[in-house]
Protein backbone atom coordinates (compact mmCIF):
# COMPACT_ATOMS: atom_id res chain seq x y z
CA UNK A 1 0.00 0.00 0.00
CA UNK A 2 2.96 2.45 0.58
CA UNK A 3 4.14 1.40 -2.44
CA UNK A 4 0.73 2.33 -4.67
CA UNK A 5 0.38 5.68 -2.27
CA UNK A 6 3.57 7.25 -3.70
CA UNK A 7 2.70 6.08 -7.35
CA UNK A 8 0.83 9.11 -7.85
CA UNK A 9 4.06 11.43 -6.12
CA UNK A 10 6.51 10.16 -8.74
CA UNK A 11 4.02 10.37 -11.93
CA UNK A 12 3.77 13.75 -10.75
CA UNK A 13 7.35 14.38 -10.54
CA UNK A 14 7.94 12.87 -14.21
CA UNK A 15 5.80 14.62 -15.67
CA UNK A 16 7.30 17.64 -14.05
CA UNK A 17 10.29 16.69 -15.81
CA UNK A 18 9.06 15.71 -19.10
CA UNK A 19 7.20 19.44 -19.20
CA UNK A 20 10.43 21.27 -17.90
CA UNK A 21 12.51 19.20 -20.45
CA UNK A 22 9.82 20.24 -23.20
CA UNK A 23 10.10 23.74 -22.37
CA UNK A 24 13.81 24.04 -22.44
CA UNK A 25 13.98 21.81 -25.77
CA UNK A 26 11.18 24.93 -27.00
CA UNK A 27 13.51 27.37 -26.32
CA UNK A 28 16.42 25.62 -27.77
CA UNK A 29 14.36 25.59 -30.90
CA UNK A 30 13.60 29.00 -31.28
CA UNK A 31 16.26 30.74 -33.16
CA UNK A 32 14.27 33.37 -34.96
CA UNK A 33 11.00 35.14 -34.97
CA UNK A 34 8.77 36.07 -38.35
CA UNK A 35 7.13 39.26 -37.75
CA UNK A 36 4.49 41.28 -40.32
CA UNK A 37 3.50 44.35 -40.42
CA UNK A 38 2.16 47.20 -43.01
CA UNK A 39 5.12 50.01 -44.14
CA UNK A 40 4.95 53.11 -42.08
CA UNK A 41 8.12 55.15 -43.29
CA UNK A 42 10.97 55.33 -40.32
CA UNK A 43 8.56 52.80 -38.17
CA UNK A 44 8.60 49.46 -40.29
CA UNK A 45 10.60 50.33 -43.60
CA UNK A 46 10.32 47.78 -45.67
CA UNK A 47 14.35 46.83 -45.42
CA UNK A 48 14.11 46.05 -41.82
CA UNK A 49 14.76 49.62 -40.60
CA UNK A 50 12.90 51.61 -38.35
CA UNK A 51 11.69 52.68 -34.56
CA UNK A 52 9.18 49.77 -34.06
CA UNK A 53 11.63 47.02 -35.82
CA UNK A 54 14.31 48.23 -33.96
CA UNK A 55 12.45 47.84 -30.69
CA UNK A 56 11.53 44.60 -31.14
CA UNK A 57 14.96 43.55 -32.77
CA UNK A 58 16.05 45.28 -29.18
CA UNK A 59 13.87 42.80 -27.50
CA UNK A 60 14.75 39.58 -29.18
CA UNK A 61 18.23 39.53 -30.71
CA UNK A 62 20.11 40.04 -27.40
CA UNK A 63 18.89 36.40 -26.76
CA UNK A 64 20.40 35.03 -30.33
CA UNK A 65 17.18 35.34 -31.41
CA UNK A 66 16.96 36.41 -35.18
CA UNK A 67 14.05 38.78 -35.95
CA UNK A 68 12.86 38.17 -39.50
CA UNK A 69 10.41 41.18 -40.80
CA UNK A 70 8.48 41.21 -44.04
CA UNK A 71 6.02 44.45 -45.32
CA UNK A 72 2.78 43.86 -46.46
CA UNK A 73 -1.07 45.54 -46.61
CA UNK A 74 -2.00 45.85 -43.15
CA UNK A 75 -4.80 43.37 -43.89
CA UNK A 76 -2.95 40.91 -45.15
CA UNK A 77 -0.30 40.70 -42.54
CA UNK A 78 -3.32 40.35 -40.40
CA UNK A 79 -4.42 37.38 -42.00
CA UNK A 80 -0.84 36.17 -42.07
CA UNK A 81 -0.58 35.43 -38.03
CA UNK A 82 -4.20 34.77 -37.36
CA UNK A 83 -3.16 31.54 -40.44
CA UNK A 84 -0.02 30.96 -37.89
CA UNK A 85 1.97 31.79 -41.35
CA UNK A 86 4.35 34.45 -39.13
CA UNK A 87 4.64 34.60 -35.66
CA UNK A 88 3.91 38.47 -34.71
CA UNK A 89 1.83 41.18 -36.24
CA UNK A 90 3.44 44.64 -35.73
CA UNK A 91 0.87 47.52 -34.70
CA UNK A 92 -2.02 45.89 -33.59
CA UNK A 93 -4.65 47.22 -31.12
CA UNK A 94 -5.30 45.06 -27.91
CA UNK A 95 -8.45 43.70 -29.39
CA UNK A 96 -10.53 41.04 -26.90
CA UNK A 97 -13.00 40.16 -29.32
CA UNK A 98 -9.50 38.35 -31.11
CA UNK A 99 -8.16 37.03 -28.32
CA UNK A 100 -8.55 33.29 -30.58
CA UNK A 101 -6.75 34.37 -32.82
CA UNK A 102 -3.91 36.64 -30.91
CA UNK A 103 -1.79 36.43 -27.75
CA UNK A 104 -1.34 40.24 -26.28
CA UNK A 105 1.04 40.68 -24.30
CA UNK A 106 1.25 42.67 -21.24
CA UNK A 107 3.85 45.41 -22.75
CA UNK A 108 3.02 47.86 -25.39
CA UNK A 109 5.56 48.61 -28.27
CA UNK A 110 4.48 52.77 -28.64
CA UNK A 111 1.84 54.69 -28.96
CA UNK A 112 0.09 55.28 -32.39
CA UNK A 113 -0.41 58.41 -33.98
CA UNK A 114 -3.92 60.57 -33.60
CA UNK A 115 -6.15 59.73 -35.85
CA UNK A 116 -6.90 62.51 -38.79
CA UNK A 117 -9.82 63.87 -40.45
CA UNK A 118 -8.45 65.41 -43.58
CA UNK A 119 -11.12 67.13 -45.70
CA UNK A 120 -11.30 69.96 -48.46
CA UNK A 121 -12.10 73.42 -46.78
CA UNK A 122 -15.24 74.17 -48.80
CA UNK A 123 -16.57 70.98 -49.83
CA UNK A 124 -19.83 71.04 -47.20
CA UNK A 125 -17.72 68.91 -44.05
CA UNK A 126 -18.63 70.70 -40.65
CA UNK A 127 -16.87 68.49 -38.31
CA UNK A 128 -17.84 69.18 -34.44
CA UNK A 129 -15.57 68.55 -32.14
CA UNK A 130 -15.25 64.78 -30.41
CA UNK A 131 -18.34 64.56 -32.62
CA UNK A 132 -18.40 62.07 -35.80
CA UNK A 133 -22.31 62.54 -35.87
CA UNK A 134 -21.50 65.62 -38.25
CA UNK A 135 -19.99 63.11 -41.25
CA UNK A 136 -23.28 61.13 -40.92
CA UNK A 137 -23.77 59.75 -44.83
CA UNK A 138 -20.61 61.21 -45.91
CA UNK A 139 -18.56 59.55 -48.24
CA UNK A 140 -15.61 58.30 -46.12
CA UNK A 141 -12.34 56.86 -47.32
CA UNK A 142 -9.41 54.76 -45.67
CA UNK A 143 -7.02 52.25 -45.95
CA UNK A 144 -7.91 49.04 -45.99
CA UNK A 145 -7.57 46.59 -42.93
CA UNK A 146 -8.03 49.57 -40.01
CA UNK A 147 -12.11 48.98 -40.17
CA UNK A 148 -12.55 52.30 -38.49
CA UNK A 149 -16.49 51.34 -39.35
CA UNK A 150 -16.08 48.81 -36.59
CA UNK A 151 -14.04 51.15 -34.08
CA UNK A 152 -14.91 55.08 -34.81
CA UNK A 153 -17.84 54.74 -36.79
CA UNK A 154 -19.68 52.40 -34.63
CA UNK A 155 -23.57 53.40 -35.13
CA UNK A 156 -22.74 56.09 -37.79
CA UNK A 157 -24.23 55.30 -41.25
CA UNK A 158 -21.46 56.11 -43.31
CA UNK A 159 -20.63 55.74 -47.26
CA UNK A 160 -17.82 54.14 -46.62
CA UNK A 161 -14.68 52.92 -49.32
CA UNK A 162 -11.70 50.96 -48.41
CA UNK A 163 -8.20 51.42 -51.03
CA UNK A 164 -4.91 49.72 -50.19
CA UNK A 165 -2.55 53.12 -50.09
CA UNK A 166 -2.89 56.46 -49.09
CA UNK A 167 -2.01 58.19 -52.03
CA UNK A 168 -4.91 56.79 -54.29
CA UNK A 169 -6.95 57.59 -51.40
CA UNK A 170 -5.89 61.33 -51.05
CA UNK A 171 -6.13 61.62 -55.34
CA UNK A 172 -10.37 60.87 -55.02
CA UNK A 173 -10.12 63.50 -51.97
CA UNK A 174 -8.67 66.08 -54.52
CA UNK A 175 -11.01 64.89 -57.54
CA UNK A 176 -14.20 65.18 -55.35
CA UNK A 177 -14.72 61.13 -55.51
CA UNK A 178 -14.62 61.43 -51.66
CA UNK A 179 -15.76 64.01 -48.88
CA UNK A 180 -13.29 62.90 -45.97
CA UNK A 181 -10.54 61.04 -45.65
CA UNK A 182 -9.39 59.02 -42.42
CA UNK A 183 -5.62 58.22 -41.83
CA UNK A 184 -2.72 59.28 -39.47
CA UNK A 185 -1.27 62.29 -40.36
CA UNK A 186 2.59 61.11 -40.93
CA UNK A 187 0.65 58.83 -43.82
CA UNK A 188 -1.35 61.90 -45.22
CA UNK A 189 1.83 63.82 -45.19
CA UNK A 190 3.53 61.48 -46.66
CA UNK A 191 0.78 60.44 -49.42
CA UNK A 192 0.61 64.45 -50.52
CA UNK A 193 3.94 64.80 -50.91
CA UNK A 194 4.03 61.66 -53.43
CA UNK A 195 1.12 62.85 -54.80
CA UNK A 196 2.39 66.41 -55.30
CA UNK A 197 -0.86 68.20 -53.51
CA UNK A 198 -0.47 71.07 -51.25
CA UNK A 199 -2.22 70.49 -48.35
CA UNK A 200 -2.31 73.94 -46.46
CA UNK A 201 -4.32 76.16 -48.97
CA UNK A 202 -7.66 73.69 -49.51
CA UNK A 203 -7.29 71.27 -47.05
CA UNK A 204 -7.80 71.28 -43.31
CA UNK A 205 -6.76 68.47 -40.80
CA UNK A 206 -8.95 67.33 -37.76
CA UNK A 207 -7.55 65.07 -34.44
CA UNK A 208 -10.82 62.96 -34.24
CA UNK A 209 -8.81 60.27 -31.85
CA UNK A 210 -6.08 60.15 -30.06
CA UNK A 211 -3.44 57.24 -30.33
CA UNK A 212 -3.91 53.99 -28.71
CA UNK A 213 -1.29 51.84 -27.65
CA UNK A 214 -0.27 49.40 -30.00
CA UNK A 215 1.11 45.79 -29.64
CA UNK A 216 3.32 43.24 -30.67
CA UNK A 217 0.23 40.60 -31.23
CA UNK A 218 1.08 37.22 -31.59
CA UNK A 219 0.18 33.99 -33.25
CA UNK A 220 -2.47 32.04 -30.80
CA UNK A 221 0.18 29.19 -30.37
CA UNK A 222 2.12 27.40 -28.05
CA UNK A 223 5.23 29.22 -29.44
CA UNK A 224 3.32 32.10 -29.81
CA UNK A 225 2.45 32.36 -26.16
CA UNK A 226 6.02 31.58 -24.92
CA UNK A 227 7.24 34.57 -27.68
CA UNK A 228 5.08 36.39 -25.77
CA UNK A 229 6.32 35.90 -22.51
CA UNK A 230 10.06 36.74 -23.67
CA UNK A 231 8.72 39.73 -24.99
CA UNK A 232 7.64 40.98 -21.36
CA UNK A 233 10.49 39.70 -19.89
CA UNK A 234 13.04 41.78 -22.41
CA UNK A 235 10.50 44.96 -22.28
CA UNK A 236 10.45 45.50 -18.70
CA UNK A 237 14.12 45.75 -18.75
CA UNK A 238 14.46 47.80 -21.56
CA UNK A 239 12.07 49.98 -20.39
CA UNK A 240 12.96 50.29 -17.09
CA UNK A 241 16.87 51.37 -18.65
CA UNK A 242 15.07 53.39 -20.70
CA UNK A 243 16.10 51.66 -23.96
CA UNK A 244 13.04 51.76 -25.75
CA UNK A 245 12.41 55.88 -25.39
CA UNK A 246 16.52 56.18 -26.87
CA UNK A 247 15.10 54.09 -29.52
CA UNK A 248 12.25 56.37 -30.73
CA UNK A 249 13.93 59.51 -30.07
CA UNK A 250 16.83 58.60 -32.31
CA UNK A 251 14.31 57.95 -34.90
CA UNK A 252 12.66 61.60 -34.23
CA UNK A 253 9.64 60.07 -32.15
CA UNK A 254 10.29 61.14 -28.73
CA UNK A 255 7.06 60.58 -27.99
CA UNK A 256 6.07 57.60 -29.44
CA UNK A 257 6.33 55.24 -26.03
CA UNK A 258 5.36 55.53 -22.50
CA UNK A 259 5.78 53.27 -19.38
Amino acid sequence: MKIHSRLPTIAFCFLCVIGAIGQAADREDIKQINVVSDEWINYTNKDGSGAYWEVVKAVFEPLNITVNTRVMPWARAERTVKNQQADALLGSYYQADQLNSFIFPKWHIGIEDPIIALYKVNNGVHLNANNLQSLQNKRIIWVRGYEFDKTLFSGITINKHVITKPKQALIMLNLNRADVLIDYEQEIRLAAKEANINLNTTYKMHVIKKGNKLYLAFSNTPRGRYLSKIFDQQMESLASTGAIKEIYAKWGFPDKFTD
